[in-house]
């Protein structure tokens, strides 16, 4: 299950949006087209120290 998780204001807290997805490069296409100030894209069924797979800040992938 890999979700997407967003802060929509600058000082605001992560919450989680949209759908869960399947395929990991659907979920990339859609975070980096996510208007936020930061979306993560993790994968909810790995352990909370592993789960992260990539951050969105801007529309640009700065890490994963």
């Amino acid at each position: 299950m890999i979700r997407l998780y967003a802060q929509l204001e600058p000082y605001g807290a992560l919450v989680r949006w949209g759908r869960t997805f399947v395929d990991l490069a659907k979920a990339l296409d859609r975070a980096q087209k996510l208007k936020a100030v930061q979306v993560e894209v993790r994968d909810d069924s790995k352990p909370r120290s592993k789960n992260l797979l990539a951050i969105y800040s801007g529309g640009r992938r700065v890490a994963g």
